[in-house]
């Protein structure tokens, strides 16, 4: 029986790997487990319990293992070893590494490769107490009732809860960890209390309680208060749920990395990239894509993945900096080709009086209607504004009038300015929807 649970555990261990990128805390936790399981035994002159003890541990390790080079290769051997030899051993350049935001593209232009711990009030509210005590809590009772499960806890909390510290983008690793501490703490405290007077077991399971509401009233003005990007994005839901629609199921969509995850899991369909940026090199070329100087240079990017539409937010004319900085592969924001380039993009919306003598708003800018409607609303070559009266630009605005657009010369020669703007001149690339902010063009070989 017990040979049978150990490999449904590497099974299921496996299907993590399958299916989580995180499945490496698999081989941290069960390690550390391991370990130290096995020098407890040793401690407490349990011999006789070593060999059985690790022949299970050994069979769940190696189904595990050989399901997580099946399904994700060995490159997460290499990766967890990493992890491990960057930051477990206790040395100045660990520290100064656990204690910075870090170096590279990412840590630059991401704002989840931030340090997690200044945010762990915002995350974990008052409940960050329980994880805290569970690290005190759980060995005293792996010592005191001989109980060696709770070991797994114990490193899965003390690992999640480093990650966490380190990098905001791994503080959800903790949520489970969290939730477990709390009830080990309920626990400890029951049995604590069970024998003690009353007025102990009320002061004690009062404060528990506290603690809880405050969670609880934490999280009702979290969720409240952070409203979902895509909720605040205009055109998204209608774009992803046209694409789900409207598209062969299977289609691949060449995007930029902070909306991949919306296109996987709303649209249903392919992404190039996505919000884990696991490959530097796509999200790369799609910068590349938007700053590309000719439709050739720009339709032998995409071939090069197979994609079958290109997606368009006309926010990307105002992010030229983060897309330099992909497409150069640099971290210098001082270098020409991101600084040379220039974009704006405002919303408009009618002020007072009525058609044709209506005013808009777009932004810092009162246009009356006839100058909105002398803006052109598709590409044009040549600079037909002077922004801040010294800077030769285009003003664009939508058929619709919903938007003003405002570029400098580079911007306004990048591909993906010509594309969203619709410039006759291009071939391989035809609109096929457009909702506000967004369009999508289907490539034509």
């Amino acid at each position: 029986k017990t040979m049978g649970l150990a490999i449904a555990s590497g099974l299921f261990f496996g299907l993590m790997a399958w299916t989580w990128e995180m499945f490496l805390l698999i081989p941290m936790i069960m390690l550390a487990f391991g370990g130290t399981t096995v020098v407890l035994m040793w401690f407490r002159n349990q011999n006789k319990e070593i060999a059985p003890f690790l022949k299970i541990f050994v069979l769940t390790f190696f189904v595990f293992s050989f399901l997580a080079i099946v399904f994700s290769g060995t490159s997460w051997v290499t990766r967890g070893i990493d992890y491990v030899k960057n930051y477990a051993p206790v040395t100045p350049e660990n520290i100064e590494r656990a204690s910075q935001k870090g170096e590279g593209i990412f840590a630059a232009t991401v704002g989840e490769e931030n340090l997690g711990h200044p945010f762990w009030f915002e995350k974990y509210n008052a409940l960050v107490i329980f994880p805290v005590l569970g690290l005190f809590l759980i060995p005293f009772g792996v010592f005191r009732r001989k109980d060696r499960f709770g070991l797994i806890l114990f490193f899965w909390t003390a690992i999640t809860m480093f990650m966490a510290f380190n990098k905001l983008k791994f503080t959800y690793t903790l949520g489970i960890p969290l939730a477990l501490c709390a009830g080990i703490v309920f626990n400890e405290i029951y049995l604590f209390v069970k024998n003690r007077p009353g007025f102990e077991k009320k002061v004690l399971m009062a404060s528990f309680a506290m603690f809880i509401l405050i969670g609880a009233a934490a999280a009702s003005i979290f969720v409240s208060t952070k409203v979902p990007t895509i909720e605040e994005s205009k055109g998204w839901k209608e774009t992803l749920y046209w694409l789900k629609d409207n598209t062969p199921e299977g289609s691949k969509i060449f995007n930029w990395w902070d909306n991949g995850h919306w296109v996987s899991f709303i649209g249903e369909r392919r992404p190039l990239v996505d919000n884990r940026n696991l490959d530097l090199e796509a999200d790369s070329d799609y910068a590349k894509f938007f700053l590309a100087q000719s439709e050739d240079e720009a339709f032998g990017i995409v071939k090069k993945y197979g994609s079958d539409y290109v997606l368009i937010n006309n926010e990307l004319f105002e992010s030229s900096g983060a897309l330099g900085v992909y497409a150069y592969q640099t971290t210098n924001f001082s270098d020409p080709r991101i600084t040379n380039r220039f974009g704006a993009v405002f919303n408009c919306n009618p002020s007072s009086g009525q058609p044709p003598a209506r005013t808009f708003v777009c932004g810092p800018n009162n246009l009356t209607e006839a100058q909105l409607n002398s803006i052109p609303a598709a590409w044009v070559s040549q600079p037909n504004q002077l922004i801040e009266q010294k800077i030769p630009g285009n003003a664009y605005t939508t058929p619709s009038k919903e938007f003003l657009i405002i570029l400098n010369s580079p911007s306004n020669q990048d591909f993906g300015a010509r594309l969203w703007l619709n410039d006759p001149s291009i071939t391989h690339f035809e609109e096929v929807y457009s909702s506000k902010n967004i369009k999508v063009f289907k490539v034509i070989n």
